[in-house]
Formats: structure tokens, C-alpha cells, sequence
């Protein structure tokens, strides 16, 4: 038998078996009718009833709201978490929108007058959320707790043209004698993934930290004014996105040693492995201030005015065509004893810890007008006080080991590095300490390229005042535009097609001038400096004070190699040589 009639006779035998297409389940849609907040059998459906539905379906469920002001007022106080009263409770292990009628009349929800210590929206299961068309204001964390808007542990959120207003994560606290820790994510906080577009973001923030009492340590400060992302493999996208006047956590004061340092984050603390940030505004966004203590271990300055990065292993990180202005890092604690140390990262504070290899780019950015925190003053009257020195990388600061960060078509203009803390002291030894090193940035270890880059105008940080002469503690900061260090690891850097004009090292009343007023270099045995195609004017390593200070465009302290070609070199200044 051929083929072909095996294959007919084969047919006539078989039964016939008929595949039945599987139902799909449609996407339920809830619509509120009643801005009140109640759970009643009334006729009328109100938010927290619509969330109670959707937490009851494992499916997808949209909610809309109309262009209302939704006011959270029912069982406000504690922080249950079956969506009974105080913030909704999103439950449900499925997918939920919940939206206003468009990006230009948007929903509002906010805490009711008589309602305090809520957060707004808690996500508490592996959900899928996104909110649409939102304005978010006005929620406050419970003591202690994160996310002032909403916090989602476990969840998928993504937030599409949502505003974020004056949230805040809860304050530290002590409890059973210990002091607490502040709330993170001033707006959001979240640990899984998190997507951004077109959202806002003002004056959110994260909580402060707690004073300690006798025999204990006084908390940090919050991180994240805004958001807060951290988990192993936390994902974290931000486009066309705004954020303005965030503020990270202030550290707590100690009546006796330890105070707490500050948040890190003005805008944005993430933690994790995919960051993308593109088209999006900072602005007067402000990291935590290190506590006060009466000790010598006096709180730092919060890391990053804007945004702070700390890498998981093989984390890729994405800046583009976005603008930082007017951002700080966090202030330096005063002390009676030792001052704390500014933090470093005006604008961007990147950090890869050893073998975490990150991929960093920043690529059409524009970097004005930030400034990293000045060190803490010290003003006590007996024993050795040091001031507290000035945070470094006006605009940006990079500590990298295996990994490589490649700077493109960007701007970093007129910011500064922090001055040190004063120790003036009319008794007492008081040793002034050095200005912020990086007037534009501060980058160190790993591998370093900068391409087509305009770092003009940029400061490093002044000396602090000495009432106790010591050499090599009240110098001005090295590397007016760029500075550029080995740190643990050696760094291979590279500077190409870029220009270096108009900035200027930190001087100091008593000590020496900071050197390299364009480049302050100090590359490592194994490490290495390129400058290729590049200008280099008008830079200045001088204190007209002390007329001292080397270098006016480049300083190399290196045990490597240092090779210039084809570039300018005018007009620079130095005091000394």
C-alpha cells in the first residue's frame, strides 16, 4: 500500500477529536459612583469598594475614578492590611489599573482631614498595578514605615502620567530602647519593579531620623525623597518624568557619640540591577544632613542630591538626555568633638561595590548648578576637634572597581564641591579639613571614559578654618573641573573630545590651595590617563590668599601612564608651578 492510501485507511479508523478553544476570561471594569469613603449597601460603589472587588478576582480589573478629590477617612489609625479602613489595600495576586478620566483631568486622592499616619495605596501580594491619570498627595506613612504614597513590596507597579505631591515616609522612632530607622520612599517605595513615565514628583519626603538616648545610637535618615527602589533584582525605569524639591531623611542627633547619617537620595535611592532614567528634570532636589552628636562619630551627609545608585551584581545603568539643576547633597553633623564629612554626588552619586561589575552610562545630560554638602563645624572647647571635610563631585561622583562608566554629550556647568567645616575655635585646638575634591565630578577607580563632555566653570571645595595650625588638613579641594582617583582600585581613564574652561580649585585661609584646576589625577601603578582632542583653557590652581596651588590645567600624581595629544593647553593659572 502506497502512502498515501496508508494514510487514508489510517483516517478512517481514527475518531475524530475536536479541540476546544479555551474561554478567555474578560477584564472586569468597576466604575465609582461616590467620592465618600464608605463600605455600605447604599446603591452607590466607592473606591475602597471597587479595590475590595478587585482584591476578590485573581483576574484584571480596571477602576475609574472621575475628576473628583477621593478622600481617605474611614478607619484611619492603625495599619491593617484587608483594605477595612485607613490606606487601600491592594490584595489581590492579579492585575489591577486603577485610573482618572485622562492625563489632563486627572482623580484625586488624598488622606480626609481627621485622618493621619496613612499612607495611601499598600500593595501587599506579587500584584500587577498601574495608576493612571492620578494626582497622589498628602499621604503619610506610619512611624517607621516606608512609602508615603504607596508602598509596594512585592508588586509590579507602573505609574503613567501620576502626580506625586508633598507625601512623606514615616520618621524614625525608638522602641524597646533602640533607636529607628526613617521611612524610605517619601512618594513610593518598592522593592520588585517599578516603571515611571510622564509622572511628577514634589516636595515628597523620606523620613528623618530618631535622637538617641544615653547608651545608644542614633538613627539615619530615610532614603529616597521621592522613590525608593532596593531589592537583588530591583528594575527601575524613569522617562519623561519631573522631580522637584524632594527631600531625603535628616540623620538623628546623639547627646552623647553616635548620631545618624543622612539619607541618601534627594529624589531617587535605588538599589538593584536595571536603571533607566531618560528624559527627565531634577530639580532642587536635597539629600539628608548627618546628625549632631556630641562624640567624635558625627553623621555624614547624605549621598546624591538627586539620585543614588548602589549596584547589584552585573547591573547595567542608563542616563540620558535629562537635566539636573540646583540638586545638594546632604550637609555634614556638627560635633563638640569631630565634625561629619559633607556627602559626596551633587547631582548623581553612583557606587559598585568589589566585583558587582556595573555598565554605566550617561549620555546628553545636562549638569548645572548642583553642589555637594559642606562639611560639619566643630565647637567644643577642650581636646583635638577636626571639622568635618566637604562632600565630593559637584555634580557627579563614581566609586567603581571592575566596572565602567562612558560619559557622552554632556554638560557639566557651574557646580560646586563643599567647602569643610569650620573649626575656628576661640579655645580649643580645632583643625580645619580639606575642601571637596571635583568641582564638576569625582570619579574613581574602574574604567573611566569621557567623550565630547563640556565640564566649564566648576569649583572644588575651600579649606576649613583652623585655630590649631596642621599641615595637610585645611587644604583647598583638588580638581576644580575633574577629579580622577584610583581609590582601592587603579582606574583607566580617558578624556577625549572635550573641553575644559573656567574652573577653578578650593583655596584655603591657612593651608594650601587644592592643585589640577581642570584635571587632578592619581591613576594607580596599573592604572592609566588619557587626554586626546581636548581643550584645556582658562583654568586656575591658585589662592589669591596664599598665592599657592599647582597645576593650572593638569595635576598627575600617578605611578602610570599619563599621555596628552592633540590638545590645547591656554591660558591656565597656577599659584606655585
Amino acid at each position: 500500500m502506497d502512502r498515501s492510501r496508508a494514510l487514508l485507511a489510517l483516517s478512517l479508523v481514527l475518531p475524530l477529536v475536536v479541540v476546544a478553544t479555551p474561554e478567555v476570561a474578560e477584564a472586569a471594569s468597576i466604575t465609582v459612583t461616590t467620592t465618600a469613603d464608605t463600605v455600605a449597601s447604599d446603591g452607590q460603589t466607592s473606591l475602597r469598594e471597587a479595590i475590595s472587588a478587585a482584591n476578590a478576582d485573581s483576574g484584571s480589573t480596571t477602576i475609574t475614578l472621575a475628576a473628583s478629590t477621593y478622600e481617605i477617612s474611614l478607619g484611619c489609625g492603625g495599619d491593617e492590611d484587608t483594605n477595612a479602613g485607613g490606606d487601600l489595600d491592594i490584595t489581590t495576586t492579579g492585575t489591577v489599573v486603577l485610573q482618572g478620566p485622562s492625563a489632563a483631568s486627572r482623580a484625586t486622592i488624598t488622606l480626609g482631614g481627621a485622618c493621619s499616619g496613612e499612607r495611601l495605596i499598600d500593595i501587599t501580594l506579587g500584584s500587577t498595578v498601574t495608576l493612571r491619570n492620578l494626582v497622589l498627595t498628602g499621604g503619610r506613612a506610619p512611624t517607621r514605615s516606608d512609602g508615603g504614597a504607596v508602598r509596594a513590596p512585592q508588586a509590579t507597579l507602573s505609574a503613567e502620567d501620576v502626580t506625586f505631591s508633598n507625601n512623606a515616609a514615616g520618621d524614625a522612632s525608638i522602641a524597646l530602647g533602640a533607636a529607628g530607622v526613617g521611612g524610605s520612599g517619601g512618594a513610593i517605595w518598592a522593592e520588585v519593579s517599578l516603571s515611571l513615565t510622564r509622572c511628577t514628583f514634589t516636595a515628597n519626603s523620606a523620613g528623618d531620623g530618631y535622637l538617641a538616648g544615653v547608651n545608644t545610637e542614633a538613627s539615619s535618615g530615610g532614603l529616597g525623597g521621592a522613590v525608593a527602589l532596593q531589592g537583588f533584582g530591583a528594575t527601575l525605569s524613569v522617562v519623561d518624568s519631573t522631580f522637584t524639591s524632594n527631600t531625603s531623611g535628616t540623620g538623628g542627633d546623639s547627646s552623647v557619640i553616635w548620631s545618624g547619617n543622612g539619607g541618601n537620595g534627594g529624589a531617587i535611592a535605588y538599589v538593584g540591577i536595571s536603571l533607566t532614567i531618560d528624559g527627565s528634570t531634577f530639580t532642587g532636589n536635597v539629600a539628608g544632613s548627618g546628625g549632631r552628636s556630641e562624640g567624635d562619630q558625627t553623621g555624614i551627609g547624605g549621598q546624591g542630591g538627586a539620585v543614588a545608585i548602589i549596584s547589584r551584581p552585573g547591573a547595567t545603568v542608563d542616563i540620558t538626555s535629562s537635566t539636573f539643576t540646583g540638586n545638594v547633597s546632604g550637609a555634614g553633623g556638627s560635633s563638640s568633638v569631630r565634625g561629619g564629612g559633607g556627602g559626596a554626588g551633587g547631582a548623581i552619586w553612583i557606587i559598585e561595590y568589589a566585583g558587582h561589575g556595573i555598565d554605566a552610562t550617561i549620555d546628553d545630560v545636562t549638569m548645572t548648578a548642583n553642589a555637594t554638602g559642606v562639611g560639619g563645624d566643630v565647637d567644643g572647647s577642650s581636646g583635638l576637634m577636626y571639622s568635618g571635610s566637604g562632600g565630593s563631585g559637584g555634580a557627579l561622583a563614581a566609586i567603581l572597581t571592575s566596572g565602567s562608566l562612558l560619559i557622552t554629550s554632556t554638560s557639566i556647568d557651574s557646580n560646586a564641591a563643599g567647602d569643610a567645616g569650620s573649626a575656628a575655635l576661640s579655645v580649643g585646638s580645632g583643625y580645619g579639613n580639606s575642601g571637596g575634591t571635583g568641582g564638576g565630578a569625582t570619579l574613581r577607580g574602574g574604567s573611566v571614559t569621557l567623550s565630547e563632555v563640556s565640564i566649564t566653570n566648576n569649583k572644588a571645595g575651600e579649606g576649613g578654618d583652623n585655630s590649631a595650625t596642621i599641615a595637610g588638613t585645611n587644604n583647598g579641594g583638588n580638581g576644580g573641573g575633574l577629579y580622577l582617583g584610583s581609590y582601592v582600585y587603579d582606574q583607566v581613564a580617558t578624556v577625549s573630545s572635550s573641553i575644559l574652561s573656567g574652573n577653578s580649585v578650593g583655596g584655603s585661609s591657612d593651608g594650601s590651595a587644592g592643585s589640577g584646576g581642570a584635571v587632578y589625577s592619581s591613576q594607580g601603578a596599573t592604572g592609566s590617563l588619557t587626554i586626546e582632542r581636548s581643550e584645556l583653557t582658562g583654568n586656575v590652581a591658585a589662592d589669591v590668599e596664599n598665592a599657592n596651588g599647582f597645576g593650572g590645567a593638569v595635576v598627575a600624581v600617578s605611578a602610570g601612564p599619563v599621555t596628552i595629544t592633540d590638545s590645547t593647553l591656554a591660558d591656565n593659572v597656577a599659584g606655585t608651578d
